[in-house]
């Protein structure tokens, strides 16, 4: 069951607002890698727009009936047996089983009570169900919380829910970051109304995996409340996928938890919260080996009615129209002495994604190609070199790993309002270095790697009686790549093993 918790509190959210996935520069980028990680259909090469955004989860109440079946009291059955032949004669019944009057009129009285007979004592369709399948059937009240996608009115599945710590307030969510829907915002009020139009019949047939597969009548359905979900919103390339993924046709993926195949334990898995139409569900419509699911465009595209399910993907389009105009007006705004003034929008788009990479890479080495949008860049792509790189840093070692597992990188803040940073490189020697990385990685782990080269490109300070030049000269030992290539010598490798792990 998707069990939530309701009204967590605002200490809770300002404490989980310090953890490093609130950190902006960080949250996009690394969701990024993890939804190219997890689904091979979205590539570095193929992402035209990508942008965080909250997507709206309401909590819902739910009361309905459900059958159970348990096993039966084998005198609790006779008699049963014995009403449903001889009809409900107290005396007949205790002459026929040998119990007392008072022990049959007991039992009738239990009887009645699961339901098997009326208050006549004549057997009723749920007591001849039960002496069917041998079980003691009784239909009970149920309570119970779910997590509803508050903008396709369908309600998640095991496979699906949010996690608790994941979830936030309206008040406690980043003003950069757009929420869905953009135009009216979700309010309690309107999931009410909007749960009211549910067909519970249709809601019972079509989420067996969320409500028991013996719900038999939906007595009521509540909203408790709206909570958001710091999400990921993709545009894909139209010309790089054979299926004609249009770029105006946004996805929106959450991060969800999951079933571990063959195991009884949950992994984290980016999923997304509907499919805007039939390409896409095609493209989208398996999961890798990871992940252990599969999804069908009923599946993503909630079974909801076609008004519903129009209306949802018009909220996520006009949010993504809503971040391209905020990029334009965030490129062509700089701010003096807390006035906002115009400014050239390539400009400053282009000089804050090369910020991202200054210190790191000598741009003017390397082929770079910025995309426009309006009066701004809304991605610019990097082909490095070896000679390009002028620093080591930890952040190159994940990036070089990147290029090795899929091709490329893809960089993304939250104040760059979709845009990106695309790195990648036609450079065979660093094809070769980041696919040395990768094995490296995959065999000794990325900690123990980071370790390692922070430790061969850590400056060394000089011995006691040694000249300024031998220090020099060490320092002066080759090109940044020079020094990565000769750092991943196995013997070195095994060297800083050693001195670790004794």
């Amino acid at each position: 069951m998707a069990d939530v918790k309701h009204g967590t509190s605002k200490r809770a959210d300002k404490e989980r607002k310090k953890e490093g996935i609130w950190n902006k520069e960080i949250f996009l980028s690394t969701a990024l890698r993890e939804i190219m990680d997890q689904w091979s259909q979205v590539t570095p090469e193929n992402i035209c727009f990508a942008a965080s955004v909250y997507y709206p989860i309401a909590d819902i109440d739910l009361v309905f009936d459900e059958r159970t079946f348990e096993d039966f009291d084998s005198i609790e059955y006779d008699v049963l047996q014995f009403i449903a032949e001889l009809g409900a004669d107290i005396e007949l019944l205790a002459r026929t089983t040998g119990l007392s009057v008072t022990y049959v009129n007991k039992m009738m009285q239990l009887l009645h009570g699961y339901g098997h007979i009326d208050a006549a004592g004549r057997i009723t369709e749920t007591g001849r169900q039960s002496l069917a399948e041998g079980k003691k059937v009784t239909c009970t009240q149920v309570s119970q919380k779910v997590q509803m996608d508050a903008l396709f009115l369908r309600l998640l599945k095991v496979d699906e829910a949010i996690r608790e710590e994941d979830l936030y307030e309206r008040g406690h969510t980043e003003h950069r970051v757009g929420i869905i829907p953009c135009v009216q915002g979700v309010s309690r009020t309107i999931i009410k109304d909007q749960v009211k139009s549910i067909d519970l019949k249709r809601l019972i047939a079509l989420d067996k995996s969320v409500l028991n597969a013996n719900v038999e009548h939906i007595r009521s359905i509540e909203c408790a409340g709206v909570r958001y979900v710091k999400s990921v919103m993709l545009c894909l390339k139209k010309e790089t996928s054979d299926l004609g993924v249009a770029p105006d046709l946004p996805v929106v993926f959450g991060k969800r938890l999951v079933p571990k195949k063959g195991q009884h334990s949950l992994s984290t898995v980016w999923m997304p919260f509907s499919i805007p139409n039939h390409q896409m569900s095609v493209l989208f419509g398996q999961l890798n080996e990871r992940a252990d699911i599969s999804l069908s465009l009923e599946m993503l595209s909630g079974g909801v009615s076609k008004m519903t399910f129009d209306a949802g993907n018009d909220k996520i389009r006009a949010l993504c129209e809503n971040v391209l105009k905020e990029q334009q007006e965030s490129s062509c705004t700089y701010w003096e002495d807390k006035i906002p003034k115009k400014c050239d929008g390539r400009e400053k788009s282009r000089a804050q994604y090369e910020k991202k990479l200054n210190g790191i890479f000598d741009l003017s080495a390397a082929s770079v190609t910025l995309v426009p949008y309006k009066q701004a860049y809304i991605s610019m792509t990097v082909d490095f070199s070896a000679e390009s790189i002028v620093r080591y840093n930890r952040e190159l070692l994940d990036w070089l790993f990147s290029i090795g597992r899929r091709g490329g990188v893809v960089l993304s803040s939250d104040y760059w309002y979709g845009g990106f940073v695309r790195l990648k490189s036609d450079d065979p020697r660093i094809k070769e270095l980041a696919e040395r990385i990768t094995d490296c990685i995959w065999a000794r782990g990325f900690r123990f790697m980071q370790g390692h080269l922070a430790q061969e490109f850590s400056p060394r300070r000089r011995r006691q009686g040694e000249e300024p030049e031998d220090a020099v000269e060490e320092e002066l030992q080759g090109s940044i790549y020079e020094r990565m290539v000769a750092a991943l010598d196995e013997a070195r490798l095994e060297q800083y093993d050693r001195a670790m792990n004794g």
